[in-house]
């Protein structure tokens, strides 16, 4: 099956290009190669609680290659762009045979965060997958957040055998060429307005643009570095994905790469109600989360709901979580900034 090019719209209207580039961009970072290791706290956080066990077989190295700093906001955006993108495809889908580059387009300085994936040695009935996929870079972005922002080459093996590349780089003009985008409607209005759907205030309600549904929200203390929110919104997309398209909707809990914040949402039904499917629900929710963070700057704890708009009626709440702080490991001061 071939796989298409999509454009996802994320805060700031800003688009997600895919391209198919003619050679691999890390191979323009140069500069000494290092190799890098998860720390102990998020390695062992990706094999427990609600997100899938990552399986014994999978081995995923990493190396951060040059000294170009990679803007973390971008490099977020970008990773979480790249797993709505994935995520539509299931867990188990088997990755076309040629690279792919996903990178936010229309930046004014013309480079921008990318990501490379390109599919390598096959081992014997087994095939770079999606899922292989997610948690590679989950867990790239976490060694990110702990050590810096910097290009970084992703091996994923199975079975000690090399089947994939995942690179995570400045992209340019020169390194995405022949770029052919095409759109699929995932639409979210920038909230950084002052329209009602603003979300300047400490609690408000958030109205989708075609008044499909509305995000009741509230901001409360204690501020969350924005790091724990964008690794807990990136495992809650894991969890989705592995759930299934058709999957019915009940709960997830997510833990930052960090440990120290939580992401819980979990639904809200009526007795004998219809139940949402968490694919067709979950997903467009986590977006509208993610603008209020990405478009206030704020980061704070924040309580949420998903309420369907009825032509006449009051809105139904189907759906409420919420973003909180469970320590710090490292007790050390977290200042909430977009910075890593």
């Amino acid at each position: 099956m071939k796989c298409p090019l999509v454009f996802l719209l994320l805060p700031y209207h800003t688009l997600f290009t895919i391209a198919f580039p003619t050679g691999n961009p890390l191979q323009d970072a140069g500069a000494e190669l290092q190799d890098l290791t998860l720390p102990t706290s998020a390695a062992t956080r990706l094999s427990a609680g609600s997100i899938p066990r990552r399986p014994p077989e999978l081995r995923i190295t990493h190396q951060y290659i040059g000294t170009a700093f990679l803007d973390p906001l971008e490099v977020y955006q970008t990773a979480i762009n790249f797993l709505f993108f994935e995520s539509t495809y299931g867990w188990d889908y088997a990755l076309p045979r040629f690279p792919v580059t996903f990178h936010l387009s229309n930046h004014p300085s013309g480079q921008v965060a990318g990501i490379y994936i390109q599919r390598t040695k096959e081992v014997p009935q087994t095939r770079l997958k999606t899922s292989h996929v997610f948690f590679a870079l989950l867990e790239s972005i976490s060694i990110m957040s702990e050590q810096g922002f910097r290009p970084l080459e992703v091996i994923i093996h199975i079975q000690n055998a090399r089947i994939g590349v995942l690179g995570i780089c400045v992209m340019t003009p020169r390194n995405v060429l022949n770029s052919k985008p095409t759109t699929l409607a995932f639409p979210i209005s920038n909230t950084n307005n002052t329209s009602p759907n603003a979300v300047n205030d400490d609690s408000g309600v958030y109205i989708d643009p075609e008044n499909r549904f509305a995000v009741p929200y509230s901001w409360s203390a204690p501020r969350i570095h924005s790091k724990d929110i964008f690794t807990c919104i990136m495992e809650a997309i894991i969890i989705i994905a592995h759930d299934g398209p058709t999957s019915e909707f009940t709960y997830l809990n997510a833990v930052s790469a960090s440990g120290n914040v939580a992401l819980n949402i979990h639904a809200t039904y009526s007795p004998g109600a219809e139940k949402e499917i968490g694919f067709v629900v979950v997903r467009p929710l986590l977006v509208t989360v993610l603008s209020f963070f990405v478009d206030q700057r704020r980061f704070d704890s924040l309580d949420f709901a998903y309420e369907k708009v009825q032509p006449a009626g009051p809105r139904i709440k189907r759906i409420e979580g919420f973003f909180f702080r469970v320590g710090n490991a490292n007790g050390q001061k977290d200042n909430g900034t977009a910075e890593a």
